[in-house]
């Protein structure tokens, strides 16, 4: 094996050096993009390490969820199912080295898989954040999809990615587990969408949904395809029916960590890029807001403690304001935090929601006295 010994490199033309190396072993380089991608927020995928999990951090089984992404305990990572009760969802504190949650699905049956099923995991980017992709132009760039994955069960298994045109176009790609209950690293390809896709994948300041990436979990016919790994027309297909359907396995378990999505024409994934704890609850703020403390799961009469305090003066109304900057106008929820009860605030005060995607302004019924509310704001895709 040989050493190349050298003080610095530097291109043909250029100059400057492009590497300067020191004696110690070390270098400094200048570097404008890793893999044809900039150099900080390279992952389009938001809590992708599993972090942040506002909603609950217990195990949810499933309801039905056919019109969109259901949420229901980690941040941004929502599910599809045609059928209620076939699998759980949670955080746990399992996860591969450098990383210290996952999302677990299991399965809560032995489902027998019919024409209609499609049960997946997956996470809906707005429009407007994913332009500089130039997805549908000549000018479209690849992307690789990584993350660490593990199963008790082990072959061939499928995710998609979906443009906003009614579920499509559709990207179904494959991956292998080799090891049950092993954690391993999978890197993903995703070739560009040509002129073909043209207006498929949102537009500039878009917040609605541009695009969808997931992992599909069971799938019937309807929602499977024999193409692989390529762009087709196809509406909301997610995988191929020889793919592992972790549902039709009783107790079968599939976890997921470190998933990140970038702009990148090596075929290689840069390492996962890590935020803070901090950074990840306010992205994933954009599109829930809790204003019970993180660690509590939103539900009436948990006592006025740590909830939103407000005036209200006879003959008046009271009124408080929240600014928090959603992804669009919110769905609030109230919660009487002194009763288990439908009112809206311990007084008994009603809410007036007038919410913006630039903060939370809710007028209040004239009820006059000391009052507490809580609330839950929803904006998600």
């Amino acid at each position: 094996m040989s050493t190349l010994k050298v003080g610095a490199i530097r291109g043909v033309s250029a100059t400057s050096d492009a590497i300067t190396i020191a004696n110690d072993g070390t270098a400094d380089a200048n570097l404008t993009s890793i893999a044809g991608a900039q150099l900080s927020n390279r992952n389009l995928l938001m809590n992708g390490e599993m972090l942040v999990a506002q909603r609950s951090t217990s195990a949810v089984t499933n309801s039905t969820a056919g019109n969109n992404l259901k949420y229901e305990t980690i941040d941004r990572w929502g599910y599809w199912a045609n059928a209620a009760s076939v699998f759980s969802i949670q955080q746990v504190d399992d996860s591969p080295v450098g990383f210290s949650k996952s999302l677990k699905f299991t399965s809560a049956g032995a489902r027998s898989i019919v024409a209609g099923d499609y049960y997946m995991v997956g996470q809906g980017l707005e429009g407007g954040d994913i332009q500089h992709l130039n997805w549908g132009t000549a000018n479209a760039k690849d992307c690789v999809l990584s993350f660490h994955v593990k199963s008790s069960l082990t072959g061939t298994f499928t995710g998609y990615l979906h443009g906003d045109d009614t579920f499509k176009p559709t990207y179904v790609f494959t991956y292998t587990i080799l090891q049950a209950n092993t954690w391993e690293k999978k890197d993903i390809t995703i070739t560009a969408p040509g002129t073909g896709q043209s207006g498929d994948f949102g537009s500039a300041g878009s917040v609605s949904k541009g695009l969808e990436v997931g992992f599909n979990l069971g799938v019937g016919t309807t929602y499977a395809t024999t193409t692989i790994n390529a762009w087709t027309e196809g509406f909301f297909k997610i995988g191929t029916t020889t793919s592992v359907d972790v549902v039709a396995t009783n107790g079968a378990t599939w976890q997921v960590t470190g998933v990140q999505f970038e702009v990148n024409d090596s075929g290689k994934p840069t390492d996962y890029e890590h935020r803070t704890f901090g950074q990840e609850l306010a992205l994933c703020r954009r599109y829930y807001y809790k204003s019970f403390p993180y660690s509590v799961t939103p539900a009436r009469n948990l006592g006025n403690t740590d909830s939103i305090f407000f005036p209200v003066v006879s003959g008046y109304n009271g009124a408080i304001h929240l600014d928090i900057s959603m992804r669009t106008a919110p769905t609030c929820t109230f919660f009487n935090p002194s009763a288990d009860n439908g009112s809206n605030s311990s007084s008994g005060a009603g809410a007036n929601n007038r919410s913006t995607d630039n903060g939370i302004f809710i007028e209040w019924g004239n009820v006059a006295g000391n009052s507490y509310c809580q609330l839950v704001a929803e904006a998600d895709l």
